[in-house]
């Protein structure tokens, strides 16, 4: 009797173990198939430099914005739509000042953990020019535009843009960064979100 005993015991440990190794399996499979969209700064504030090595800097730990903050994504245009006063809360903005200094704060888009290209957050109030960089411009002067973006009360749009500079070289740097911007990680990312949209003409 007792015998039998332990044989359902040992039983019971068996299939509570196989049990636990299987959900286990399940959500670190569930993890690694989750889609991520991150916008992080770059730790110390602004990094100067076209041909910089992404995968050199230091981030900050937590994110600027995620997928869960998109509530909408025209790929085209490169506009997004979140909600009204996330961006500044999340650079914490010091009342009666910018959200960024005048020479921006750098950014790094990232897609599943893997860094895709350096950006700064940028304002209209700057003197200074930034040629070339991916950049998102912190004043949104898209929100009387509330037809064209579906605009909700609590919604502001922004852009991911760039200034260009004349020259020799400048078809070849506007395709570098059109490459950057229109990396074929981040359409997949956001398209199997569903936060892709188009502009209804």
């Amino acid at each position: 009797m007792r015998k039998n005993g332990t044989v359902f015991l040992m039983f019971s440990i068996c299939m509570l173990m196989l049990f636990i190794f299987a959900l286990y399996n399940k959500q670190t499979a569930d993890k690694l198939n989750e889609n991520t969209w991150e916008i992080y700064l770059v730790s110390g504030g602004v990094t100067d430099g076209e041909n910089i090595d992404v995968n050199s800097l230091t981030l900050e730990e937590t994110p600027v914005l995620t997928l869960d903050d998109i509530q909408r994504y025209y790929w085209e245009e490169q506009i997004f739509v979140i909600k009204k006063d996330l961006l500044t809360e999340r650079l914490n903005a010091v009342p009666g000042k910018l959200p960024v200094p005048t020479y921006g704060r750098s950014f790094v888009v990232v897609i599943n953990g893997e860094k895709i290209y350096m950006g700064k957050f940028w304002t209209h109030l700057s003197s200074q020019l930034e040629f070339f960089t991916p950049l998102i411009y912190v004043e949104s002067f898209f929100n009387e535009d509330i037809v064209t973006y579906d605009l909700q009360p609590d919604e502001q749009v922004f852009e991911f843009t760039w200034n260009e500079l004349t020259g020799d070289n400048q078809e070849t740097l506007r395709g570098q960064t059109m490459n950057k911007i229109y990396d074929g990680r981040i359409y997949k990312v956001l398209k199997e979100a569903g936060l892709l949209f188009e502009i209804e003409q």
